[in-house]
């Protein structure tokens, strides 16, 4: 089995539902053939990209070398802040952490859309 990382965001008022999501998680690492360790931050907004120990505790690791991949369940459960999620998946480019999510989404193509974005503030804001 691959060893692999998983990071999730919830929703304080929806921790409840961490259990099922965490199940739902595991079989499909399962079905992937991964084994996986889970980095939770209970948050109480995606937008809010502070106060998230595990992410810190998870980058802490990928720059160790103890994590050299990580699986989300879609691009929005890293947040809803689009240049906190480019930093983040720089970092794990700068790093060579690969990052897959579960709903499919290509994630590298949302990267090249976000750096098009902010070459173009960047070039307007220069003229």
């Amino acid at each position: 089995m691959e060893k692999v990382s998983v990071y999730l965001s919830v929703k304080n008022k929806n921790s409840d539902s961490l259990q099922s999501k965490i199940q739902y998680i595991k079989n499909w690492c399962l079905f992937k053939n991964y084994d996986c360790d889970f980095y939770v931050d209970k948050i109480e907004s995606r937008l809010d990209c502070k106060n998230r120990n595990d992410m810190d505790r998870l980058k802490e690791n990928i720059l160790n070398k103890k994590v050299n991949k990580v699986i989300v369940p879609n691009i929005e459960n890293i947040g809803r802040n689009s240049i906190f999620v480019q930093e983040f998946l720089c970092f794990l480019d700068k790093h060579d952490c690969i990052i897959e999510s579960i709903d499919g989404s290509n994630l590298n193509f949302h990267r090249n859309i976000i750096n098009e974005i902010l070459n173009n503030y960047k070039e307007e804001r220069e003229r």
